[in-house]
């Protein structure tokens, strides 16, 4: 099975615009309260409409990763039951929003990261979705990179595919889920192939093997290395790419 590069921007830009438009409506929402004469009940209000958001737009975000997972698992001919969504508590996603705003020095800063913290949460629905449902059905994953991804998106996914376990599910996993990160899990069924076009784990492998260190060392070189002009170029190139698939994906869901 393989899973073509408009295909998968297709998928990108689905996730991507749930994710915008929750981190929109948040920021509109956070510059039309009394944060100069009530910041108590503005921030209230604020964490209340951030649980609000997740909940909406993180379980439409859910519903497409286990839409995905159910049709791959159903073309790999793997009879299991439909994947369960999965969205963060609310408890979770004000605690979460509260540290972000509590965070910031200023008032353009707190905007930035409590809209940054609810994209990430409505992202995380659908990851959580996707790999809670892998594990529970013994499927395999990667963190699939394509595109503008970094440093730390770019080790994870030099795993490759490996089995949904409590080990992986504990660890730093996909936790890392920072603001405009189109990398996805994928999920097979054991003993069958699937790919997607341009995501290439033995590359990345390369890369994170010829960094120098530990894993956090070398993820740091990575990361360092993003800011040449070589890397800046590539990068350049492939943002273009994307818009491009993007364009191509929007323009065949019109038709």
């Amino acid at each position: 099975m393989r899973i073509s590069k408009t295909a998968w921007a297709k998928y990108q830009q689905a996730h991507r615009r749930l994710q915008e438009a929750a981190k929109e409506e948040f920021r509109r929402y956070f510059e039309s309260l009394p944060w100069e004469t009530d910041e108590n009940r503005a921030l209230r209000l604020l964490l209340a409409k951030a649980a609000q958001l997740v909940q909406r737009y993180g379980g439409a975000d859910a519903s497409l990763s286990a839409g995905m997972y159910d049709e791959i698992m159903y073309k790999q001919g793997a009879r299991v039951p439909p994947a369960v969504v999965s969205v963060p508590s609310a408890q979770f996603v004000v605690q979460d929003v509260r540290d972000a705003y509590q965070r910031a020095l200023t008032h353009e800063t707190a905007l930035q990261l409590t809209s940054s913290a609810v994209s990430g949460h409505v992202k995380r629905a659908g990851v959580q979705t996707m790999r809670n449902a892998a594990r529970r059905d013994g499927a395999q994953w990667a963190w699939v990179c394509v595109g503008d991804s970094c440093a730390f998106c770019r080790a994870i996914g030099s795993n490759g595919w490996q089995y949904a376990s409590r080990k992986v599910l504990d660890g730093d996993h996909a936790e890392h889920i920072h603001d405009n990160c189109d990398c996805q899990f994928m999920v097979r069924k054991p003993g069958q192939a699937l790919d997607v076009d341009g995501y290439d784990p033995d590359a990345l492998l390369g890369e994170y093997r010829n960094a120098h260190g530990n894993s956090r060392e070398r993820i740091n070189e990575m990361r360092r290395n993003d800011y040449t002009q070589e890397f800046a170029d590539k990068r350049n190139a492939r943002r273009r790419e994307l818009r491009a698939q993007a364009h191509k994906a929007d323009e065949a869901a019109t038709k």
